[in-house]
């Protein structure tokens, strides 16, 4: 099934394992998605939040979304992403239209197909060294007086 929600935060694991979530489409001036909020949701394929102001998707948000093929969040001041937060994902296309971006610590670890992340209106980018690990990205698509911003990883070890 299908789901436009309007919301402004939800709770931790709220829509973990709902295996019958196809597309989701969230409405919000401010979207929290909390710690592990849609994490195993195998069948989403589709994720949009198409107008808001800043948007936030805690630790496992979408860990294990295995058959997610297209990401678009147009968020007009600011994106956060958790740490793995969008882990072990193969099929995956983001986009992201926000001013100010953070990638946290492993967010596409294990993505394989991954090449391209496409921040175009992005003025300050700040991810970490395995941010994009075991993916095929090699550079963020965005303007060239964006200030990037590339953090030492925080963990001792690849889990």
């Amino acid at each position: 099934f299908s789901m436009f929600w309007t919301f402004s935060k939800s709770s931790e694991f709220c829509f973990c394992n709902a295996i019958n979530l196809i597309s989701l489409e969230i409405f919000g001036k401010y979207v929290f998605a909390g710690k592990s909020c849609f994490e195993n949701c195998k069948s989403i394929e589709y994720l949009s939040i198409p107008n808001s102001y800043k948007v936030e998707f805690a630790q496992n948000a979408f860990l294990g979304c295995k058959n997610i093929v297209q990401i678009e969040i147009i968020s007009l001041q600011e994106f956060k992403a958790g740490d793995c937060c969008f882990s072990n994902e193969s099929k995956i296309r983001f986009f992201s239209n926000s001013k100010k971006v953070f990638i946290g610590e492993l967010c596409f670890n294990r993505c394989p197909l991954l090449d391209t992340i496409s921040l175009p209106t992005a003025n300050e980018i700040t991810y970490f060294e395995l941010s994009f690990n075991e993916t095929k990205v090699n550079k963020l698509n965005c303007s060239t007086n964006v200030k990037i911003i590339q953090q030492k990883s925080k963990l001792a070890y690849i889990v």
